[in-house]
């Protein structure tokens, strides 16, 4: 897989390596995307749009006080199997930042940005320091499953 970016192909390689090029472009926008699907090349137009606000799901427990600028409340998590380290989300306010991306309470947020997540006091001062109206990739697990999502915080 590939994706075009201007007149350069930026390649893909692995699919881990999608999600953040998706974080990086704009709702709204379009961006070509070539593919192999049965050993011949396809070109495709793929819209980058925000998750609707029905795709979120009603909460599951009462919004909570968020200790961020992204509507969440988030407490250390236990190291995972593997080592992994992250911020575990308890809460998530109905509307805020986070909502409106899709994290739910119960995901580990393993990286924000580029920044890999170890505590949440780090967590904090990235927060603090992301800039309104920026797309931010957010890599979290979710149920065993690594998922990237865009966050944006509003002007």
């Amino acid at each position: 897989m590939y994706r075009y970016v201007g007149h350069y192909v930026e390649p893909v390689r692995r699919s881990g390596e999608l999600p953040p090029l998706v974080g990086r472009t704009r709702p709204g926008t379009t961006a070509q995307t070539g593919i192999i699907r049965e050993g011949e090349e396809k070109t495709l137009e793929v819209a980058i749009e925000e998750l609707p606000e029905e795709a979120l799901g009603a909460p599951e427990e009462p919004a909570q006080a968020p200790t961020s600028r992204l509507g969440v409340q988030v407490e250390p998590a236990p190291p995972g199997a593997d080592g992994e380290q992250g911020i575990l989300v308890s809460g998530v306010q109905p509307g805020s930042a986070a909502a409106r991306a899709g994290v739910q309470p119960g995901d580990l947020l393993l990286r924000l940005g580029a920044t890999t997540l170890t505590d949440v006091e780090q967590f904090r001062q990235l927060v603090d320091e992301l800039p309104a109206g920026e797309p931010v990739p957010v890599l979290i697990r979710r149920e065993g499953t690594p998922l990237f999502l865009t966050l944006t915080l509003p002007e």
